[in-house]
């Protein structure tokens, strides 16, 4: 439980990461980009404590964080998260080398678009593609054995494997968050109260 009362319970803090990641996909400032993958990282990793919590799996700790920890862009959240808080991590051999700036391309579309159309012209036309994307600041995470993840890769990837934890594990969450709400424009978003 956290002493804030917006924070009572795991699917709380999913709907935080939803926030969360949903602020880095609009972000074009790079140095907020980094303070909100940060705290994306920081709530992506907390998620397992208040998980193992409300299960009651204190006893089966070390063996879910062997799986977490499997799992890369979980992986890539605990060491992001860690190295933020600690400055160094001494506790544990982190497999992510750096994070370094980048740059992506986006397709941004606006709720006034025919989205299915627009996104089929996209798809078959590189012309169309390159016309309707725009530039936006990104990260790189890089590991230690030389794989890396985009900015994409990794929030995209934290938010489904939660959502798919909550779901297999019967952890009580709000019906409407889903993969693609993290795209959406905030005032867009269903009620999750």
């Amino acid at each position: 439980m956290s002493l804030l009362q917006s924070a009572n319970e795991p699917g709380d803090l999913l709907k935080k990461l939803f926030r969360e990641a949903n602020e880095i996909v609009y972000e074009d400032d790079q140095e907020r980009l980094s303070d909100l993958v940060v705290n994306f990282s920081v709530t992506a990793n907390s998620m397992r404590d208040w998980c193992i919590k409300y299960l009651n799996q204190e006893s089966n700790k070390k063996t879910l964080v062997s799986t977490w920890d499997s799992i890369r862009c979980l992986k890539a959240a605990k060491d992001i998260a860690n190295a933020n808080k600690h400055f160094t991590i001494t506790m544990y051999a982190p497999t992510v080398a750096n994070v370094n700036k980048a740059v992506s391309s986006i397709i941004e579309l606006r709720s006034n678009q025919d989205i299915a159309k627009e996104l089929e012209n996209a798809k078959n036309s590189e012309e169309k593609r390159n016309e309707m994307s725009i530039e936006t600041p990104s990260y790189e995470i890089n590991f230690t054995d030389g794989s890396s993840l985009s900015l994409y890769e990794f929030y995209s990837g934290c938010i489904r494997e939660w959502l798919s934890y909550f779901d297999t594990n019967g952890i009580p969450r709000n019906p409407n968050l889903n993969s693609s709400l993290i795209y959406w424009h905030r005032s867009k978003w269903p009620n999750l109260a």
